[in-house]
């Protein structure tokens, strides 16, 4: 079964008054954005799409050395601004027919690993007409989520900054979870404290 992957790195990073944008951020000598695209691209995804809009030069420019050769797209969302749907409708579109499948991954998640990733494809592998696959920490939903067909059909019936984990009440009697013992991989920057801690806690590899 063939899974593509979208990386969602389109946003404006508004809760951060860096100078830089967050996804260029420096972590491990790296900029931010490189090490979830890396996670991607070193998994058994068929293929990486980065969704890219607000900075995209500077973002673009922050990873142009990452390699991936033809099963790395990048595509950029001039809707941004209206909300993290239109990147995930963005990503969903540029795939066209290769669609049945998709994993989104955040762009802001720099501890995601490929392990994590591979773990969420091997699920969707056992229960291919499920619409919703992804890991839990502790009983909360956790990244990354994978749609097929079903569930993408939904999701893009969502507007505006909504998450996609709404539609977990509306699949729950079908979705597939298994249960991870280390939430690091969900560590989310969104705001400048949390840029310090990760630097203060994860900067040591």
């Amino acid at each position: 079964m063939d899974i593509h992957g979208i990386i969602l790195a389109a946003g404006g990073s508004t809760r951060m008054d860096e100078k830089f944008p967050k996804l260029t951020l420096p972590f491990r000598r790296k900029p931010l954005l490189w090490w979830s695209l890396r996670a991607a691209l070193d998994s058994n995804l068929k293929s990486v799409t980065l969704i890219v809009g607000a900075n995209k030069n500077k973002v673009l420019y922050a990873v142009k050395n990452i390699g991936g050769g033809e099963r790395f797209k990048i595509h950029v969302n001039s809707k941004w601004k209206e909300g993290r749907s239109t990147s995930v409708a963005k990503g969903i579109k540029s795939l066209k027919d290769k669609s049945e499948h998709i994993m989104f991954i955040q762009g802001d998640q720099p501890l995601m690993t490929s392990k994590l990733i591979n773990s969420v494809l091997s699920l969707a592998e056992e229960y291919p007409s499920s619409p919703m696959v992804y890991p839990v920490y502790k009983g909360e939903k956790a990244n990354p989520v994978l749609y097929s067909s079903k569930g993408l059909k939904e999701l893009l019936k969502i507007g505006g900054d909504v998450s996609g984990y709404i539609l977990t009440e509306l699949f729950k009697d079908n979705v597939e979870t298994f249960e991870i013992e280390d939430d690091s991989t969900q560590f989310n920057v969104n705001t400048n404290g949390d840029y310090r801690k990760l630097i203060k806690e994860y900067e040591k590899e």
